[in-house]
């Protein structure tokens, strides 16, 4: 479980969300299990996936981002 909060704070970080858009994000993640969040650069994408996937392993939660061809 991961609390809409840090997800929502992880959105923000990471991928520079505003905070509408972040919790619109975290509530379709919420109701469809996964969702798109942005679409970047194959590198870029796959970076900010690994650093917002290491974000929630320090803090102990089962999140996890994963870049996808478009």
């Amino acid at each position: 479980h991961t609390p809409r909060g840090f997800l929502v704070r992880v959105l923000k970080a990471e991928f520079g969300l505003g905070e509408g858009r972040a919790c619109g994000v975290m509530l379709a993640a919420h109701r469809l299990g996964s969702c798109v969040v942005a679409v970047f650069t194959k590198e870029v994408a796959e970076e900010k996936a690994t650093r917002a996937t290491e974000m929630a392993r320090r803090e102990g939660h089962p999140l996890a981002f994963a870049a996808e061809p478009e």
